[in-house]
């Protein structure tokens, strides 16, 4: 019987110790998920690579669509003309999350989900000096990847 509980004490660490170690890579692989997210480099003027929503123009009006970030936490999104209609200027506004792991562009309530070209939540996948890239975190939007202007 002793035997039996000797055993049973020494498996029961061998498993804590397996555990806490198995939470604790896992731990360190979340955190590490977006260590290329540089915040600061978010200023700026940016064009749309590739674009996953429907509602705007893809084909050869790609390089017209700009959103501008600005440091008082506006947007400015410009779409260009297109035989449908004349070029439009959205001014929204936006927020980053506190890991600086999403951007939520907006117009006048960032916890409604307005009807506005840009507006939604976003995760930042990839944000560095020249490339940008979104993934919607709503059903409005898609993925967004930008580049800098």
């Amino acid at each position: 019987m002793n035997y039996y509980n000797k055993f049973t004490k020494k498996m029961k660490s061998k498993n804590l110790l397996a555990i806490s170690l198995l939470l604790f890579f896992i731990i360190g692989f979340i955190s590490c998920d977006n260590d290329d997210v540089e915040i600061n480099q978010l200023i700026g003027k940016w064009t749309v690579v590739i674009n996953d929503n429907s509602y705007l123009p893809i084909d050869n009006y790609i390089d017209f669509i700009e959103y501008t970030f600005n440091t008082d936490g506006t947007c400015i999104i410009h779409t260009p003309n297109s035989l449908e209609s004349p070029h439009h200027t959205f001014y929204l506004k936006y927020v980053v999350g506190v890991n600086n792991n999403t951007l939520t562009i907006y117009k006048n309530d960032m916890n409604i989900m307005e009807n506005e070209v840009g507006a939604g939540k976003y995760r930042i996948i990839k944000l560095t000096s020249s490339e940008m890239i979104l993934d919607s975190m709503d059903n409005r939007n898609k993925t967004l990847k930008l580049r800098r202007k």
